[in-house]
């Protein structure tokens, strides 16, 4: 989506009447969602360099076993995860909370008869075998560890939960073919990347969520097709949920969060026909309308393959280029596009400047030809 188009349909004023920025909305909705997320990673790792989980990084650093680490006073932890965690707000009642086994208890509360949740559970024997494993010391040693897909969170919480046949043993995690083989690897490379010297905040328009809005992430269950929710969340909560987030969310999800680099693929193209408008078109003729007839462009300028997300001011551009190498004065119009004295017509309806060719091909051209649009030309009417 261009940028211009999404400040306006935010409410925002625009920045300019014509950008050629574009973002991807789903990216832009995700980063809005859990932007406390981002915002603890860079709390909690502001003195940390390397890609080590927070979880595996606070019992080395508390010298603690992981079940004293779930039991411990987020806010008594260094560097905690926030923003405004609960003074004995600790991860075991929020896992318990989060799976349904702590439903009627406070979960600021120190009681330690919480009922313990089988997400806990896989969570603690992941941490234990790491820690066995000496993978605490470096990055690559983390990395490691990846070689074996059972060794991974995700390989141990399926098989251990497959185990226990409970009723909460739902939170099952993707099956370790589903993982990837460097899973652990590229995951600390993420946690250790690019966004410390570049906010993927940058140029992305603010979207307000109120901090109470759910947030679940689930997967299908390959086995029997039903929804698996692998975290329970809110807007709000995303922060101080984010060492339990480093293991929970798929490495897609982080990658969209974290990452501030963004893949973009080569749009779809279209073929485009250019022919020159008549007055004959005109829905009434009038005198008027024969001041609007400009020249045929060359042939060889007469069709043209372009990308379906492309304005039609560029393609209005392109033809008044195409008429100033013929010679055909046009009035210059500055540099917004918005403004040049073409406009383009198709199926009978003037096409704003602003439209894509997506846009042009779905609500005017409906589809008449599939795969190409034809547009014609004229001079801009005067109002």
């Amino acid at each position: 989506m261009y940028l211009d188009e999404l400040h306006e349909l935010l409410g925002n004023s625009p920045t300019s009447r014509w950008t050629e920025d574009r973002v991807i909305l789903g990216i832009c909705v995700l980063r809005n969602l859990f932007k406390n997320l981002l915002l603890s990673e860079s709390e909690m790792r502001s003195d940390i360099k390397d890609g080590q989980l927070m979880l595996l990084n606070w019992i080395k650093r508390l010298n603690i076993s992981p079940e004293a680490l779930m039991h411990m006073p987020i806010s008594q932890l260094p560097n905690p995860p926030g923003p405004n965690s609960a003074p004995y707000q600790h991860f075991h009642a929020i896992l318990a909370e989060m799976t349904g086994s702590n439903s009627a208890k406070d979960k600021d509360s120190l009681s330690t008869s919480i009922p313990e949740s089988p997400l806990m559970h896989d969570i603690v024997r992941f941490l234990h075998e790491m820690t066995n494993k000496q993978a605490l010391n470096t990055e690559e040693q983390v990395a490691s560890q990846s070689s074996d897909s059972g060794n991974t969170f995700f390989g141990s919480f399926r098989r251990n939960a497959s185990k226990r046949r409970t009723q909460n043993a739902s939170f099952m995690a993707p099956k370790s073919e589903e993982v990837p083989q460097d899973y652990l690897r590229e995951l600390a490379s993420l946690l250790s990347g690019s966004w410390r010297e570049k906010s993927p905040l940058t140029g992305i328009p603010k979207i307000q969520f109120s901090d109470t809005t759910s947030i679940q992430i689930s997967r299908v269950d390959r086995e029997n097709g039903r929804q698996v929710m692998l975290y329970h969340g809110t807007v709000g909560s995303v922060g101080t949920d984010a060492p339990l987030l480093e293991l929970l969310a798929p490495l897609w999800l982080l990658s969209v969060v974290l990452s501030p680099e963004v893949v973009q693929k080569d749009a779809p193209l279209i073929k485009v026909v250019l022919l020159k408008w008549s007055p004959s078109q005109a829905a009434q003729e009038t005198s008027s309308c024969s001041n609007l007839e400009l020249d045929q462009i060359p042939t060889e300028s007469m069709s043209l393959t372009a990308p379906r997300n492309i304005r039609v001011g560029r393609i209005a551009q392109y033809v008044k280029q195409s008429l100033l190498s013929m010679g055909i004065q046009i009035p210059d119009s500055g540099e917004n596009l918005a403004d040049i004295p073409i406009e383009l017509l198709c199926n009978g309806y003037l096409v704003p400047p602003r439209y894509t060719m997506a846009q042009c091909q779905t609500f005017c051209w409906k589809n008449a030809t599939p795969g190409m649009v034809r547009l014609r030309y004229r001079r801009k009417q005067l109002l």
